[in-house]
């Protein structure tokens, strides 16, 4: 993951949620920290035109758990997704890798439009959790900017194992029965009852190349856990029970430098496209 100390980052990570980009026409994007637990990586992206907002892990500091996992943490997320009071309208939610994955625990949460606020969900190379063979697990070679002060890496690092901790014991929800009306959602704007109808608009980001990785071995591949999926369109979620991802879009890098200077002007591209896909499909 990609993250800094300068003076910008000490500010967004004051607030939570905090604001990434203020203003434009489109649809508010709220998008969620990765791994690393700190929302810099997404104040690189170029302007997308419209107001963008990050949460970053409220527990970054401590490097504390939830006990609950990633529904958990969508939970309280939600809460303070409220504190932005959209009066009602819709957004869009998104994250890199872990973030992607709480967002979708959100959206479930929330409801997708027009049964709750989500316009729809944006997965930025978040693919679907699986345990690797002991054998084919590598740790990735993290990126961090020059001028990222030596405590900040150790807690990035100390939050990336707690992620991965976390994605050993979460089920995703692959299944149409996972994606029932919540209580308190409106559930009454059809008049013909659809299994399907509650599933969310998920777009997914996919980076094109594989992940450096630490280990070297002659046995076998050694991959990193990200890539597991890298050769599926879909990163792992066509074996889903339902048609879950609506649109793939892959973007130039690999999973870990994708918000690196290299791929920022990329990756912003692809968020742009993702956003006004979502659009497009509430008209």
């Amino acid at each position: 993951m990609t993250v800094s100390e300068s003076a910008p980052g000490v500010s967004f990570m004051e607030q939570n949620p905090s604001i990434i980009q203020p203003y434009g026409s489109g649809i508010p994007l709220v998008l969620i920290h990765d791994g690393g637990g700190t929302t810099y990586s997404y104040h690189g992206l170029k302007s997308l035109d419209r107001p963008v907002y990050g949460i970053h892990n409220p527990r970054f500091y401590s490097g504390r758990a939830f006990k609950g996992g990633i529904p958990e943490m969508a939970r309280i997320y939600a809460q303070l997704i409220e504190l932005l009071d959209f009066h009602g309208r819709p957004f869009i939610i998104g994250g890199w890798s872990l973030g992607g994955l709480i967002a979708l625990e959100i959206t479930r949460a929330l409801g997708t439009y027009p049964y709750g606020p989500i316009a729809g969900t944006i997965m930025i190379d978040s693919p679907c959790p699986v345990s690797l063979p002991e054998g084919m697990i590598s740790e990735p070679r993290l990126r961090f900017h020059d001028h990222c002060r030596l405590e900040i890496r150790l807690l990035v690092q100390l939050n990336m194992k707690v992620a991965v901790r976390m994605l050993q014991d979460y089920v995703p929800p692959t299944s149409t029965g996972d994606w029932h009306g919540e209580e308190g959602q409106n559930c009454t704007l059809l008049y013909e009852e659809s299994n399907t109808k509650f599933l969310p608009h998920v777009t997914l980001l996919k980076a094109e190349e594989y992940s450096p990785t630490t280990k070297k071995t002659n046995a076998q591949k050694s991959i990193a856990l990200v890539d597991y999926f890298r050769e599926l369109t879909a990163l792992g979620w066509e074996k889903a029970d339902c048609q879950l991802i609506s649109d793939v879009l892959p973007i130039p890098g690999n999973h870990f430098d994708l918000f690196m200077e290299e791929n920022l002007e990329s990756t912003s591209n692809g968020l742009i496209a993702a956003c006004e896909a979502i659009e497009l499909s509430l008209r």
